[in-house]
């Protein structure tokens, strides 16, 4: 029997105490420890969920963005529009477009797109006019 031997053991070696020889009262202090530790791992774990949660949600609503900007940057390039058919001939119309300058719409006034409202001419130079 082990117990026996132990005893032998710890005889043989006189102010050594055999190991386990006697029941041992339950370490209160290593109990409320490892409570402590296991109740503070739950709450990292918690955190760590969360977390992660919140990142994967910005990851998705940046790679939706993403998909969007490469769409607008293809259009920008000359890709056709998403849901437009390439094969369709496209219709441009003077609607579609905003006119900045009409200089050029009215063909009757010639000499009048060098003037401004006051009737200067407007392609004189002005140090032409200090001279």
């Amino acid at each position: 029997d082990q117990y026996q031997k132990r005893q032998v053991h710890c005889s043989i070696h006189p102010g050594v105490k055999p190991a386990h020889s006697t029941p041992r009262e339950p370490d209160v202090r290593k109990h409320d420890r490892f409570e402590e530790g296991e109740t503070r791992n739950m709450e990292l774990e918690e955190e760590l969920k969360s977390t992660r949660d919140g990142y994967e949600e910005e990851i998705a609503i940046l790679l939706e963005k993403n998909d969007d900007l490469i769409k607008k940057i293809g259009v920008f390039m000359g890709d056709p529009a998403p849901g437009g058919d390439d094969d369709q001939s496209k219709d441009i119309r003077s609607e579609d477009y905003i006119i900045i300058d009409d200089t050029d719409s009215d063909p009757d006034s010639s000499d009048d797109d060098y003037e401004d409202e006051a009737g200067a001419d407007i392609m004189e130079s002005s140090t032409d006019q200090n001279f």
